[in-house]
């Protein structure tokens, strides 16, 4: 990996930090067992969910390019 590429682990940090107040703020609210994914119940049985997610990501301290 160079330098010109952010971890995993730091891309979704900073997705989370950027996102998150947002997603909050709207009624979203964190999505378990996704790095950086929200969620938001729309009635009894349904919910809006949104994730970024990358190709084929083995391990978010690595990442990929």
């Amino acid at each position: 990996m160079t330098d010109s590429y952010a971890t995993a682990k730091a891309a979704y940090r900073e997705l989370r930090s950027m996102i998150g107040p947002w997603a909050k703020a709207n009624n979203y609210r964190r999505w378990a067992g996704t790095q950086a994914g929200w969620q938001k119940p729309m009635d009894a049985e349904q919910r809006l969910l949104f994730k970024f997610e990358g190709y084929t990501f083995v391990n978010p301290d690595t990442g990929n390019s």
